[in-house]
């Protein structure tokens, strides 16, 4: 008896859990576009006149002048002789190092005069250098179908469950 019941009400719990999603599609769009929605529109990345793309770090994109900015992982060669300090991992390998100019760094690959590190960087890019954006928007109409759908069968377990109870054992919860 309490099997079925606890079993019913994981079921209840997940449909509900798994209902209360928002599902988000994406889109490119133009840099008219883009500006005309301005701070509401998130940016994922976006393609430069010159054929250049540039994949942003969630969350920290923003149009500000002007510009699209935003945080960006990049990859770059540091010769060993910019390096002030050095992490390594326990097997002795390099995992993070710090320039001397204070910037800090991911490393990748170490090869004999250079390491190949990255970080974020914040890049600023103008609108009128810009080709088309990739944004994510939430999908409405998908997450109402999904969500409809989810609570469609949220209501049949419960009507299953109330006739369980209610024929087997002559008790329910709900009476």
């Amino acid at each position: 008896m309490f099997k079925k019941i606890a079993s019913g009400f994981t079921i209840l719990a997940f449909i509900a859990f798994s209902t209360s999603c928002l599902l988000y599609r994406t889109t490119a769009e133009s840099v008219q576009q883009v500006a005309e929605k301005g701070a509401k529109t998130e940016i994922l990345a976006i393609r430069t006149k010159s054929g250049e793309y540039i994949e942003f770090r969630k969350d920290t994109v923003r149009i500000q002048s002007g510009s699209v900015v935003g945080e960006t992982l990049k990859t770059m060669e540091i010769d060993r002789a910019e390096i002030q300090n050095v992490q390594r991992n326990r097997k002795g390998k390099i995992e993070r190092i710090v320039t001397k100019d204070g910037a800090d760094y991911y490393v990748v690959e170490e090869k004999e005069k250079v390491v190949v590190a990255k970080a974020y960087f914040t890049v600023a890019v103008p609108l009128s250098n810009i080709q088309m954006a990739q944004v994510r928007e939430p999908a409405i109409a998908s997450t109402v179908v999904v969500n409809g759908i989810g609570f469609g069968l949220l209501i049949l377990v419960a009507l299953a469950a109330h006739h369980a109870l209610d024929g087997s054992l002559g008790l329910s919860p709900w009476h």
